[in-house]
Order: structure tokens, then sequence, then C-alpha cells
């Protein structure tokens, strides 16, 4: 990996800039990273256009990155590309919906990602983020380990969910939720922690826990927002890119493709990361076995939506 290069930034190609998360992720990046330039790439032109110059009056705020437009051609220059490209939002809450989706947009996309270079890091953003990464991963043109979907949401809402139960603020708390993103998912409640201190949760307490996580992403899209969660996710980005670009040593949760880890193979699912070395691994938590086998349902429904994308990639490519 080329990071860090003499105290300079990293050059970040965001595909589908203009989108909820891209654009909000160019926030975040502009006005908290000392260095490191950020490239949107979006094929609604005017849109992009206009996040560009709303963007660009930031430099007068203090920020220090620069911002631009590029095509996917920068792919082949940029340390780091983030696929945020995605459809509006969908109508309902039903997240099985949003499986093939954004078919369409990858069958265009992938062919592209043979530009990027090996030693670059790939962060995905678009929704199903395990399948996409696993897709994307099996395509054939980049490592599994070069390749990292954004799974730190789930854990936040983990967190958040056990702060409430604590009565605690949330950044006192740690813990981790694993799996597939928003479908499912497996809280790890064997490695709970307030202030540094191991918490065990009764299991007669946890249905409050699991239903807030369940019915988190449903009671969002039933206020209807016209769009999908930004903030958190261009905030997990960012920690995502720093964290890797700057070799820091905390483990973050992300969509990583597995290769023999918790007995999977060939699916992408939201574990802990350690972004230090050359290339990102894998860090195995010690689970129960009901956790164990909680992120073998994961694998399988993962394996499924794979499948499903599969076939609709291949639809769309075949029409068109």
């Amino acid at each position: 990996m080329v990071r860090p290069r003499d105290g300079a930034g990293p050059l970040i190609a965001v595909i589908g800039g203009a989108g909820t998360v891209g654009s909000a992720f160019a926030f975040h990046w502009l006005v908290s990273a000392p260095a490191g330039d950020v490239v949107l790439v979006d094929v609604n032109a005017d849109a992009v256009r206009a996040q560009l110059m709303d963007l660009d009056h930031l430099r007068g705020l203090g920020a220090h990155p620069d911002v631009r437009i590029g095509t996917r051609a920068v792919l082949a220059e940029a340390d780091v590309v983030v696929l945020a490209a995605s459809l509006s939002a969908p109508a309902g809450p039903d997240r099985a919906s949003m499986v093939t989706r954004n078919a369409g947009l990858l069958a265009g996309l992938l062919p592209d990602l043979r530009l990027v270079r090996p030693d670059a890091l790939v962060v995905v953003a678009t929704n199903p983020v395990d399948a996409i990464t696993t897709l994307v991963v099996s395509s054939g043109s980049l490592r599994a380990d070069q390749v990292l979907g954004l799974s730190l949401n789930d854990t936040l809402r983990f967190r958040a969910a056990l702060a409430r139960h604590f009565g605690v603020e949330i950044g006192r708390v740690d813990g981790w939720n694993l799996g597939q993103h928003g479908g499912a998912q497996v809280p790890v409640y064997s490695a709970v922690s307030v202030d540094g201190r191991s918490r065990s949760i009764d299991p007669g307490d946890r249905p409050p826990i699991d239903r807030y996580l369940a019915e988190w992403f449903r009671s969002y899209q039933g206020l209807r927002p016209g769009r999908s969660t930004g903030w958190a996710s261009a905030a997990g980005i960012q920690r995502m890119i720093d964290t890797w670009w700057n070799r820091r040593p905390a483990p973050l949760p992300c969509s990583r493709m597995l290769a023999g880890e918790h007995g999977l193979t060939g699916v992408a699912l939201g574990v802990p990361v350690d972004l230090t070395g050359e290339r990102p691994a894998v860090v195995e938590l010690p689970l129960t076995g009901a956790e164990e086998a909680g992120l073998l349902r994961a694998g399988d429904a993962v394996g499924r939506a794979v499948r499903t994308l599969q076939d609709a990639v291949a639809r769309e490519r075949d029409a068109s």
C-alpha cells in the first residue's frame, strides 16, 4: 500500500458524488481532514456541478483539501475509491427490494473497477453492501483485502441501544454488531463493555435491544425522508479512510470477504478489520456458539442475495 505519502492525504474518487452519501462524505472530509483531495464522479452532470459549487466555498472557512469534478478515468490514479452511487431511496421500508435496485449501476460500473490500482482501497457504500462487496471481489480484478464495505452503522446502532439500556452516553459504550448489514445481524452480547469494563446483559433484557436493531431502518423509512441515511454513513467512510491511510490501531467493523474465518468462505460480512497492516485483515472475536451460528445464518443470507444480484446484473448486461 502507498500510504502515507510524505504527509500528503489520499486522492479520493467518489463514484456517486452528487448523491446523499457521496456528497455528505465529501463535505465531512473537506471540513475534517488536514489533507487529501476529493474527485466527484457522477452521471448527473448538473447535480454534481451544483454540489461542487456549494462545497467549493468551504475553502473560505478553512478547509484544506481540494474538491473537483472528474470522470471514471480517475480510478486509475486514486488512492481510495468510494462507491456511493445509488438510485433514489425506495418508497417503502422493505430492505429485500433493495437487493436488485442498483443492478443496472453495477453492470456499468464493474468493468471500470479494472482501472483501480492494486495498492488502492475500495470502500463500498452502496446497498446491499455485503452482496455488492462480494460481487466486486468476485469480479476478479480486485483482491479481497482491498475491498471493504461500510457496515459501521450497524455497530453504532447497537451501541446506541446499549447506551440506552445502561443509561450512559454512547461514547462510553463498546460493542460489535456483526453479520449482514441491516439483515441477519449478530449483536455480540458476549463482548460488551462500558468505560472499558466488561458488562453482561441478561438474556431477558435483550429483546428491546434486538427490536431497536430490527426496526431502526423500517422506522426511518416510515418517516419518508426521501433519501438514504447520509450523515453517519459519511462519517463512517471518513473514519475508514483515515484509519487505513494513517494506520490507526483500533479495528473497525467493515464488510470484508471471508476466507475461512468463522467457518465462512466466499461471502462478505460485517466483521472487525485491522487496517494497520499492509493488507486489511479480519480480527476474529471469540464468540459464543449462538453468535457463531448467527454468523453462519448471515453468510447464508448474503449468499442468497449475491446470487439474486448476480442474476439481475447479468440481465442488465444482456439488455444493454
